[in-house]
């Protein structure tokens, strides 16, 4: 990818493509956020231009899970959220479908009988391994809806027909179309000003108050905020500094982050 972009550009005369944004719904786990090749892979991506959307991952529920490239410095790293009115549709429609015996209908409201919009039980949560409250923002992860993304049936049939899926792989790609309807309105700014612009004008209140940054970021993307923030000429066009990276994960987290680490047993 940072090669057909770099082909593309002066003075490779337009040999390569003009890349600007790239999607990665992708990930594994790593303890070295930042340091990682991969992640590496995606300050370079940037620095070429690009501006790299990444899938958080579904190792959620619970903190510091975190997955590579997400956890990358440059990465504007998506989670997944759950809206009501999708994850109805997943229960009532999809598995009332699937398994008629045990989903009746109306079963969507029985199962998610609340409205708001809450942090997908299985998306993954921050901080990093080495300290950092990712994810930038939230996107639906549940129960999204297409067309073609069935890969256990046969290409043709999946090609006809509506599919139903979950995962933080369906998150990333709506951040990157808004990333790619900012680079058209604003075509002089820089990937990191468009990266900068999403995450600063993300609404963490259009996310259930009982989820807090290490959950869901910077909270659900607000595309029109971040055009008008970058109309404004106010976004910087640089990435937010961190502390130095220590060995000890416990280390990181202390020393980047309000949070304090405990050892021992919990209980109810």
């Amino acid at each position: 990818v940072i090669d057909q972009r770099l082909l593309y550009a002066p003075p490779n005369g337009r040999n390569g493509v003009k890349i600007d944004v790239a999607n990665l719904s992708f990930g594994i786990s790593t303890l070295a956020a930042g340091r990682v090749m991969l992640d590496r892979s995606i300050d370079a991506m940037l620095a070429a231009g690009i501006v790299p959307v990444i899938s958080s991952g579904n190792a959620g529920p619970s903190a510091l899970t975190y997955s590579s490239p997400g956890s990358s410095r440059s990465a504007l790293a998506v989670g997944g959220s759950s809206s009501a009115a999708n994850e109805r549709i997943l229960n009532e429609v999809l598995y009332g479908t699937q398994i008629p015996d045990e989903y009746y209908p109306g079963i969507g409201q029985d199962i998610r009988p609340f409205r708001g919009t809450q942090t997908a039980w299985f998306s993954s949560r921050g901080p990093t391994a080495n300290g950092r409250m990712d994810p930038q923002v939230v996107a639906s992860a549940v129960g999204n809806i297409g067309q073609g993304y069935c890969p256990d049936q046969i290409l043709d049939a999946c090609f006809k027909r509506i599919s139903i899926a979950s995962g933080t792989s369906f998150s990333s790609p709506i951040v990157s179309g808004i990333a790619a309807a900012l680079i058209q309105a604003f075509p002089g700014a820089t990937p990191t000003q468009i990266r900068n612009a999403i995450i600063l004008s993300g609404r963490p209140g259009q996310i259930a108050g009982y989820f807090d940054d290490v959950d869901r970021g910077r909270g659900l993307p607000d595309a029109l905020g971040a055009y008008l923030l970058l109309a404004s000429d106010a976004v910087p066009d640089s990435l937010p500094t961190t502390g130095p990276p220590f060995d000890l994960v416990e280390d990181n987290i202390e020393h980047n982050t309000d949070l304090h680490v405990v050892s021992g047993t919990a209980s109810k």
